[in-house]
């Protein structure tokens, strides 16, 4: 997964599964799952018809995520 958006031909940074995900608003202990939103991640597990459910990680603290994505992804 890239951390940023990266252009077309261009080079840009990917987080491997095991990584750390330095980001901002994190609350410690929490799950977080892919987004409805690019981009983004959310601590709220989409439920919504027509949408999927994948975790992504743990918050380690307000501002580093222990990225391990889930293999599962659930439909809703």
């Amino acid at each position: 997964m890239a951390n940023e958006a990266i252009s077309g031909g261009a080079s840009g940074v990917f987080i491997m599964p095991g990584g750390i995900w330095t980001t901002t608003g994190l609350t410690p202990g929490t799950l977080y799952y892919v987004s409805q939103t690019a981009g983004a991640i959310t601590s709220t597990a989409p439920s919504g018809s027509g949408t999927y459910t994948r975790q992504i990680g743990v918050a380690l603290s307000a501002t580093e995520l222990f990225f391990n994505p889930s293999e599962i992804v659930v439909p809703n």
